[in-house]
């Protein structure tokens, strides 16, 4: 997924309805996915919940090799925050996230460090059983889509 991409999802949970858009949820069904089974933090629809500085925080954030994410909703204040880096420091998204979110929100109490550096500690280098020739197709109704990737050692 690309920023771009993120950020409509976001925007879709904050409920910023478009005209070119058909409502696949209401307000309310969408209200559902963003609560916690206690009422207040934990795991809801797909979400983390819970609250920070008073602020309501709805997030989604994970890592894998060669990348690490975050996607934070603020929905009281209509905020979504997105971060995609090229790095396997979820450490500096969370930072980075943390930033963000202290520019564009009043009563934000940051526990940010120095800086976070964009450059990883090391270079990344893939897991010898992924570096190959990888052949498949994509499934669409128009049509499959032949796709190949190929991953170098380097």
């Amino acid at each position: 997924s690309s920023v771009h991409d993120l950020i409509r999802f976001a925007a879709f949970n904050l409920k910023a309805h478009r005209g070119d858009q058909r409502a696949i949820l209401s307000d309310a069904q969408i209200d559902a996915t963003h609560a916690a089974p206690n009422g207040k933090s934990g795991y809801a629809l797909g979400f983390s919940v819970g609250e920070r500085s008073g602020y309501k925080m709805v997030s989604h954030g994970g890592d894998m090799p060669g990348v690490a994410t975050q996607m934070i909703m603020f929905p009281a204040e209509g905020v979504a925050i997105v971060v995609l880096a090229h790095s396997m420091r979820h450490d500096m998204v969370a930072r980075i996230s943390d930033a963000v979110a202290a520019s564009v929100l009043p009563n934000w109490k940051s526990r940010s460090g120095p800086a976070p550096s964009l450059l990883a500690d090391k270079p990344f280098v893939p897991a010898p059983e992924i570096v190959g020739t990888w052949s498949g197709r994509i499934v669409r109704p128009e049509g499959d889509l032949p796709l190949t990737v190929q991953i170098g050692a380097d």
